[in-house]
């Protein structure tokens, strides 16, 4: 099966959706978006890392419930080979906590990997975003 960029784009834009329903409390259909293999990686934002399945959904379902927010991408570049397909752009960050409004941009990229016939997150690498990271410190302390 031929997979285009439009495609990627189509499933780009699903998982965009979905994660900014998990960063507003609600993981479920993010989740399923992620390959559940020892190897699948996720690089946040916040500054967390974590591999393997377990260790990405503890850190997704572990979202500070104080905390919300809504991500959009911009620059997004594509390169699809066979299975695998990649995504490279600028996430543009709005989150706010504890009545802290804050906004910014950093660089994102996805490595997805189809499974099944569906394609899923293999890789998920954020530059660290101070603002970000701080934030969501201060709530797992709190």
């Amino acid at each position: 099966m031929e997979t285009t960029k439009d495609e990627i784009r189509q499933v780009t834009e699903r998982y965009y959706n979905t994660f900014n329903q998990a960063v507003n409390g609600d993981p479920g259909a993010f989740l399923e978006f992620w390959s559940r293999g020892p190897d699948v990686v996720l690089m946040t934002a916040g500054g967390d890392t974590a591999v393997g399945w377990d260790a990405v959904r503890e850190n997704i379902e572990d979202i500070p419930a104080a905390f919300s927010g809504h991500f959009t991408y911009r620059d997004l570049t594509i390169s699809v080979m066979d299975d695998f397909a990649y995504t490279a752009c600028v996430e543009q960050a709005e989150f706010s906590a504890a009545g802290e409004v804050r906004s910014a941009d950093h660089r994102a990229t996805h490595l997805f990997h189809r499974e099944a016939g569906e394609w899923k997150v293999v890789l998920r690498h954020a530059d660290v975003n101070p603002a970000l990271a701080e934030l969501i410190q201060r709530l797992r302390a709190a």
